[in-house]
Formats: C-alpha cells, sequence, structure tokens
C-alpha cells in the first residue's frame, strides 16, 4: 500500500514539474496606447518561465471573432511581418526564473480591407517564437485597442478631354482666266509694180500692146515705158559717181591750195627776218 502510494506521488510531481516547464511561461502587456493610427507605437510587456536561450517576439493585431493578424514589428534598422520566427525581436532570456522587460515598437503596417476591414477596437497580441525558429505557447491577457485609421479614398483620374481634331478650310483652287487669242492684224501690202523686162513690145515706136495697162492705180493717164525707167536708174548711178568725184577733186584742190598759202606766208615771214622786204 505505502509502494503504491510513493508512486502516485512521484507520478504527481513529476507530471506538474513537465507541466510547469511546458506550460508556465506566462506574457503581461504592462503598457499599451489604447488608441493607435498608421504611425508606429510602443508596448511594454513582462516575459517569465521561458528557458534559457533566445526568445523572438512578435506583435499582432486581429478584429475580435476572426483569425485574419496584420501588423508589422520593428527590427532594427526593419519591419517585418513575415513567417518566419527567427526574423522577428530577439530577447534573451537568461533562467525560467527571470522576468525579463521587454519594449516593442509595432505598427499597423499595409493591411487588405479583409484583414482590416476599417477602424474601431482590436485586440493586441504578442506571439513567442523558441530559438529553433517554432512558436511557443504563451499564457497572458490581450488587450483591445481602438485604431482610428482608414484607407485612403483613391482620388480618380482626371479624364482628359479629347481635343476636337480639325477639320481642314478646303482653299478654292483659282480659276484662270480665259486668255484672249490676240486678232492678227492685217497688213494691207501695197502692190508692187511689175517691170516687164522680158515682154516684147510689138508695134509702132511710142505705141503699146493692148495687154499693158494705160494708167497706174488710176493717178496718172501718161503710160510708163519700161525702157524709160531703166534708163532713168542708169542716169541715177552715173549722176551719183559724177557728185563723188566732183567732191573728191574739191578736197584736193583745197588741200594744194592751203599747201601753197602756208609755203607763201613762210616765205614771207623768213625774208622779212633778213630784211629783204
Amino acid at each position: 500500500m505505502k509502494i503504491k502510494l510513493l508512486i502516485v506521488m512521484m507520478f504527481f510531481f513529476g507530471f506538474a514539474s513537465f507541466v510547469k516547464q511546458t506550460f508556465a511561461v506566462t506574457l503581461s502587456i504592462d503598457s499599451f496606447p489604447p488608441t493607435i493610427t498608421d504611425q508606429p507605437f510602443t508596448i511594454e510587456l513582462s516575459l517569465t518561465g521561458a528557458q534559457a536561450g533566445i526568445n523572438y517576439l512578435r506583435v499582432d493585431l486581429y478584429k475580435e471573432g476572426t483569425n485574419n493578424y496584420f501588423g508589422e514589428t520593428f527590427v532594427d534598422p526593419d519591419w517585418y511581418s513575415g513567417s518566419v520566427g527567427e526574423k522577428y525581436l530577439p530577447v534573451k532570456i537568461p533562467d525560467t526564473n527571470t522576468v525579463v522587460k521587454v519594449t516593442i515598437q509595432a505598427r499597423i503596417g499595409n493591411p487588405s480591407k479583409n484583414d482590416f476591414p476599417g477602424q474601431g477596437l482590436y485586440r493586441l497580441k504578442v506571439r513567442r517564437y523558441t530559438e529553433s525558429g517554432s512558436q511557443g505557447d504563451l499564457i497572458g491577457d490581450f488587450p483591445e485597442i481602438q485604431i482610428d485609421y482608414s484607407f485612403p479614398t483613391p482620388t480618380p483620374m482626371p479624364t482628359s478631354t479629347p481635343r476636337p481634331t480639325p477639320t481642314p478650310t478646303h482653299i478654292p483652287t483659282p480659276t484662270r482666266s480665259p486668255t484672249s487669242t490676240p486678232i492678227p492684224t492685217q497688213i494691207l501690202k501695197t502692190p508692187t509694180p511689175t517691170l516687164f523686162k522680158d515682154v516684147s513690145i510689138a508695134g509702132v515706136e511710142g505705141e503699146l500692146p493692148s495687154a499693158y495697162p494705160t494708167a497706174v492705180l488710176g493717178t496718172s493717164s501718161k503710160v510708163v515705158s519700161p525702157t524709160s525707167i531703166i534708163d532713168r536708174k542708169d542716169i541715177m548711178e552715173k549722176n551719183s559717181s559724177t557728185a563723188e568725184s566732183i567732191s573728191l577733186l574739191t578736197l584736193v584742190l583745197c588741200g594744194v591750195g592751203g599747201g601753197l598759202l602756208c609755203g607763201c606766208g613762210i616765205l614771207l615771214y623768213l625774208k622779212r627776218r633778213r630784211g629783204e622786204i
């Protein structure tokens, strides 16, 4: 009987020790802002009961009754919200009995509309990851926090008004005026009298055959003989030659006379100087 009681007591204390090591990690959020916006905020918490080593802490926000978590944790120098535990804020745990004080910065980040339907009350939660990167159990109270933030309403881009296409102005083609055809000026030709050189004249001298005209252009009744016209032309040529000969002879005589006068003058001048005159 005593042996059975001893076995039961040993089992009880061993189980209690196992439960303490496994489920005794507690967390208390000591300080947090009652209201947050899209700007970063700071919380302070106390952690106890974790085994010695490195733990990683993550800040989450979620709507009551949902599992839609959002938020970003500051891990100097960046913000992180992924699923890798070792990338969150590292915290050194010296032993299970030490109460570790931690200050964490967080922000809501860029949640989707499914995770963040709008401003209102949300739960503030802290998760813990072990040194191996797996998520560890945590006992604690998760307070409510007011989020006063709404997604900005996208400003519609101004619709550009299409400019009307300018209609090309029709330029009328100038009509060419018909070029007037010059009327040829009729030139009246004066009839040239025909000289009958080769016509043999028969009959009595001084008479013309019946084929000869008795008047020229109706201005004279005197009959002009072709022979007299030819003789007149010869006379004019002779007179012209005679006049040219007379002009040339006159020039020669004038030149000779002038020379004689000059010679006489020079001779008189020389005699006067010698005293002969």
